[in-house]
């Protein structure tokens, strides 16, 4: 092998072994938002990240009342996971630059705009 072949199999190494960019953060809003979507669209297809979303916005909702002052969430009698969803999707649609942030965040974040306790 010449030289020239020795240095693009090392350049070639060097960045395939380089974690990309563009790798996905599965705990972001940007993530989360399709599959949340998916969830209310009750396709009846659902995959476990529409199992993701359903779930930690249940547990916000059932515990909320619960999180300290200024995250405490007081939902109204009766709401039902898809309208929390709903809630939380129409938080990201209107906040696209948060959607870096953690969808656990994000979906307090907008429970609690939604829901406050008083």
């Amino acid at each position: 092998m010449n030289f020239q072949g020795i240095f693009a199999a090392s350049v070639w190494v060097l960045v395939s072994s380089v974690p990309s960019l563009a790798e996905e953060d599965f705990a972001s809003g940007n993530f989360m938002l399709q599959h949340c979507q998916h969830f209310i669209d009750r396709s009846n297809n659902w995959d476990a990240w529409d199992g993701e979303c359903s779930g930690a916005i249940s547990t916000l909702t059932f515990l909320g009342s619960a999180l300290p002052p200024g995250y405490k969430v007081c939902a109204p009698k009766g709401v039902t996971k898809l309208q929390a969803a709903r809630v939380v999707v129409n938080y990201m649609l209107k906040n696209p630059q948060t959607l870096q942030d953690p969808f656990r965040v994000l979906a307090m974040q907008a429970l609690t705009e939604a829901w406050p306790c008083k």
